[in-house]
């Protein structure tokens, strides 16, 4: 499929491609597994882990989500992108649920590979490698891709299928809590809000400060969040689970950007953001409603490996 029957021309040179992007991805995987491998090692506590969490959640995501969408020039394509995200993930979440029967999954590992299989890691990892590959000034893209999918549909409907699934407890209705208590989101709103408005001297320092925390910190704890006990046993499903996320979940937005077009480095970002591994939050939702645990820890390293070919050749063909 050419390039110019899914999007509008204008920009024709593509940034990043194949060899940028995978140096940039192989790097980010030296990042991530020295993180594993300094929790391995006890030169980090789990309790620190999950602080270096929270300074990523509170501070750094926030603030740079914020200065994203303050510092950004508002498009069309800001309300498309966003349409483009949840049609992928919906029908991502549509095709596993049928794979999930067709392997006979039972009902507790059908919840951790629907979720997994649909929801990506576009804030821990789309955003670090969007300001690698297409600039600080692009993010704002990912940002309404991320915020918009993997934020407020993974934690409403995303919860509600791990509720289902798992043991029942909460739900959408306790999920809504979660995205207006989500931080990120704040930064978001704050963003639109303020725009156009100005911001002391000082203030933009300190939100650049915090900002500049979270490419190399949120790599290192991605990497010590990640486990590798039960991968061997669970490849095979592993696989076909990362199949749909990396793959499938991508060429399902090019399909649909045939109808929803986007200018050059918008579609681009987003194609990106499609193309990225399973969302860490699977394994929390596992935890939290008693799904399979072990097959969630399994997608998610599976798919963040395979991440660093397929997201390359994806961008590289579009």
């Amino acid at each position: 499929m050419s390039v110019g029957h899914i999007r509008k021309s204008g920009e024709n040179e593509k940034v990043g491609g194949f060899d940028g992007l995978g140096s940039i991805m192989a790097a980010a995987i030296v990042i991530i597994f020295t993180g594993m491998v300094f929790l391995r090692k006890g030169l980090v506590k789990k309790e620190d882990v999950q602080s270096l969490n929270t300074l990523i959640i509170y501070l750094g995501m926030p603030s740079l989500i914020f200065l994203a969408v303050w510092q950004s020039d508002l498009s069309t394509d800001l309300i498309k992108i966003p349409i483009l995200a949840n049609a992928t993930v919906l029908s991502c979440l549509v095709i596993s649920s049928a794979v999930s029967r067709l392997m006979k999954l039972d009902r507790r590992s059908a919840g951790s590979f629907i979720i997994a299989s649909a929801f990506g890691n576009t804030a821990f990892l789309g955003f670090p490698l969007i300001i690698s590959v297409f600039g600080r000034e692009n993010l704002v893209y990912g940002v309404f891709y991320d915020q918009f999918s993997t934020g407020i549909l993974g934690l409403s409907l995303g919860a509600g299928l791990a509720s289902w699934y798992g043991s029942g407890k909460g739900g959408v209705s306790g999920a809504w809590k979660n995205i207006v208590r989500f931080p990120p989101f704040w930064g978001l709103v704050l963003g639109f809000i303020l725009r156009g408005y100005p911001i002391p001297e000082f203030l933009m320092t300190t939100l650049e400060y915090l900002s500049a925390l979270v490419v190399p910190l949120v790599m290192l704890v991605l990497g010590m969040s990640l486990r590798t006990e039960s991968v061997g046993k669970l490849l095979s499903v592993s696989l076909v689970a990362s199949f749909i996320k990396l793959l499938v979940s991508p060429l399902i937005l090019v399909l649909f950007s045939s109808f929803v077009t986007l200018e050059t480095i918008p579609f681009q970002v987003s194609l990106l953001q499609a193309s990225m591994p399973s969302m860490m939050m699977t394994l929390s939702f596992a935890i939290r409603y008693d799904l399979d645990t072990e097959m969630a820890a399994a997608i998610i390293l599976v798919s963040l490996v395979l991440s660093t070919i397929t997201a390359p050749f994806i961008l590289s063909l579009f």
